[in-house]
Formats: C-alpha cells, sequence, structure tokens
C-alpha cells in the first residue's frame, strides 16, 4: 500500500497539459509522422523499382 500512495503522491506533482496543448501536441506528432511515411514509401518505391530493373537486366542477359 505504501507504494500505491508513493505513486498517487507523485501523479498529483505532475502538471498536466491544457486540452488546446495536447491537441497541438497530438497533430505534431501526426504531421511528422505523415512526413515520415511518405518519404520511406518514395525510398521502398525507388528501390523496389531499382531491384526490380536490376533483376530484369540480369534475366535477359542470362537468356538472351
Amino acid at each position: 500500500m505504501k507504494t500505491l500512495n508513493c505513486i498517487f503522491s507523485e501523479l498529483k506533482k505532475v502538471t498536466w497539459p491544457t486540452v488546446p496543448k495536447a491537441i497541438k501536441a497530438t497533430c505534431v506528432v501526426l504531421v511528422v509522422v505523415l512526413i515520415f511515411t511518405v518519404g520511406i514509401t518514395i525510398v521502398n518505391l525507388a528501390l523496389n523499382g531499382i531491384l526490380i530493373d536490376g533483376l530484369n537486366a540480369i534475366l535477359s542477359a542470362i537468356a538472351g
């Protein structure tokens, strides 16, 4: 029980963000995630294209 009392005591000391600050922080996180998603998708498509072109060149060299 002492541990629980310590936990609640510490939680009372926390300065919780206001609703507008929490919304702003959430929006920042969503924008950063969206930017990284777009960036990783572009790199993925580029590397996929390079890999497909490379495999096609190798296969046509073998077959041809």
